[in-house]
């Protein structure tokens, strides 16, 4: 028998890849408030920014630890606020 479940990805924002546990599992079923893969994903260094989700290998944070960098375009995001606050300096 085959039957449709509802089941839970995250996806990053910036590169696309998905989030992938311990088991190599993408997508948790059951899970309708995504807060048991959120959970795990954050364990795995991921980001989530305003209602933006980013992979380990598209952000950073600047040299002050204050604002958080984009990889895709190079932007500097204030944490708190969630404002652009210009490029990422050289």
């Amino acid at each position: 028998m085959k039957r449709e479940v509802k089941g839970v990805v995250i996806v990053c924002d910036c590169c696309g890849e998905l989030y992938r546990d311990f088991d190599g599992l993408v997508c948790y079923i059951g899970d309708e408030d995504g807060s048991q893969i959120w959970n795990d994903a954050d364990n795995h260094e991921w980001l989530e920014f305003g209602d933006r989700h980013y992979c380990p290998d598209c952000y950073s944070f600047d040299k002050n630890n204050e604002n958080i960098v984009i990889t895709k375009d190079g932007h500097k995001y204030d944490w708190e606020t969630e404002e652009e606050i210009g490029p990422q300096e050289n």
